[in-house]
């Protein structure tokens, strides 16, 4: 049995569908529900909750209603949070990879000390900071992750097993 966890665009085509609201993507959300274990949890980080609290605070009058719908739907599930474990030993590691592999070099290949300063940019890495806390939670967690990102620098530096349910 394998659990699940939705990154936060995932989220609201879920919620979508457990309120009964019909779209396309809620609709192929439903049908891979359909294919996994009655037993499999699905999860929701708490960087999740904090990205669409953002949405709420930043969306206009006439949409603040259904992000404010989706965002108390989604408080039923459970909701992981980050340690220091999950910090330490794979936010950091995910990064450092990342950082090894796709942090810019100057032309004698060494890195540019403002770099160690100002963390690399999530377009050079191409994975957003965000991203990076959620992969964390489901590598310590060993869930596999739901997004409709790409994900393919996660996907080149770790074993996470990523998915597209859309």
């Amino acid at each position: 049995m394998k659990d699940y966890l939705l990154d936060t665009n995932i989220i609201h085509h879920f919620a979508r569908f457990k309120m009964g609201i019909s779209t396309p993507q809620s609709e192929k959300i439903k049908s891979k529900l359909s294919q996994i274990s009655d037993k499999s949890k699905i999860l929701i980080c708490a960087i999740s909750i904090g990205e669409m609290e953002y949405g709420y605070n930043v969306a206009d009058t006439k949409a603040k209603a259904d992000v404010q719908q989706l965002c108390d739907h989604i408080k039923n599930y459970e909701i992981l949070s980050i340690d220091q474990e999950i910090a330490r030993d794979h936010y950091a590691e995910i990064r450092a990879i990342l950082f090894e592999n796709y942090a810019p070099r100057n032309e004698k290949k060494k890195r540019r000390l403002t770099e160690w300063a100002d963390p690399i940019s999530d377009k050079n890495i191409q994975v957003q900071e965000n991203d990076i806390w959620i992969c964390a939670v489901a590598k310590y967690y060993n869930l596999t992750l739901i997004t409709d990102d790409k994900m393919e620098a996660i996907r080149k530096v770790t074993n996470l097993d990523i998915q597209n349910w859309i």
